[in-house]
């Protein structure tokens, strides 16, 4: 592309701050510069219009908001011949809020259209500077400030925000386990409805009782050395639901 050689260097023009927790406790700081979107358009537009050439992008969701649903954006590189050069992406999930949404769409908008340019106006890390004007030096060599600093445009998760994706990770979690139970967790329950009252816990059925069914039913010791498989949970739980249909008493069972 013609246009690409006559680019001149994208001005940075927008300052960051980033913060890190130090090794030693206490928090590190320094702040650099970047070319926003609005930079990259100011400097390249009037290039890529002598050339006959513009960019646009669109904006689409899957369907209503929802977990499994996502929005998506297309930019276009397009030149007066009716030939264009497309790049896409997914965005983000649409059930986020409105404001972080705004967030995610500028971040990928800017590297899609970066992409399609065949430009890269990135971070300058001869441009950092602490906070209180001294130059940046790294306190470790472990220590990536690249990584530390990300990305201006990238959406930034909040504490409560968090709080929140966490919870409701968990709560799927929870759900997702109750309607999948594993072997074990199937055996239990059984077990719970099967044995007397006696060998209850305020949170299931005692270990002592757990460990002498599974060791009646597959004729082996059972401890931590010597865990049950998923199949062997399994036949435990068959065992468990044959001797509950036919009426059988745990209690004279272990016994026998």
């Amino acid at each position: 592309m013609a246009a690409q050689g006559e680019f001149p260097p994208i001005p940075k023009t927008k300052t960051a701050t980033k913060r890190w927790k130090q090794d030693g406790g206490g928090w590190g700081e320094f702040t650099y510069k970047y070319a926003d979107l609005a930079d990259v358009l100011s400097t390249c537009c009037p290039v890529l219009s002598r050339h006959g050439l513009a960019v646009s992008d669109a904006i689409w969701c899957e369907g209503e908001a929802g977990p499994e649903n996502r929005t998506h954006i297309e930019a276009e590189l397009i030149h007066v011949s009716g030939q264009a050069k497309r790049s896409r992406a997914v965005v983000c999930k649409t059930e986020i809020a409105d404001q972080d949404v705004g967030a995610a769409l500028s971040y990928k908008r800017r590297y899609l259209i970066c992409g399609l340019l065949g430009v890269s106006p990135d971070k300058d890390p001869d441009g950092r500077v602490h906070a209180n004007g001294n130059e940046y030096v790294p306190k470790s060599d472990t220590f990536d400030p690249e990584k530390a600093a990300g990305d201006p445009h990238e959406p930034q998760e909040s504490p409560e925000d968090r709080q929140k994706r966490e919870r409701l990770e968990r709560a799927r979690a929870a759900q997702e386990a109750a309607e999948n139970p594993s072997p074990r967790q199937k055996t239990f329950q059984m077990l719970r409805d099967w044995v007397p009252e006696t060998e209850h816990t305020t949170k299931g059925v005692k270990a002592s009782a757990v460990k002498a069914t599974c060791e009646k039913a597959l004729g082996r010791d059972v401890d931590a050395d010597h865990p049950l498989t998923d199949e062997e949970w399994d036949r435990v739980g068959g065992a468990i639901a044959l001797f509950t249909e036919t009426g059988t008493d745990w209690a004279a069972w272990i016994n026998e």
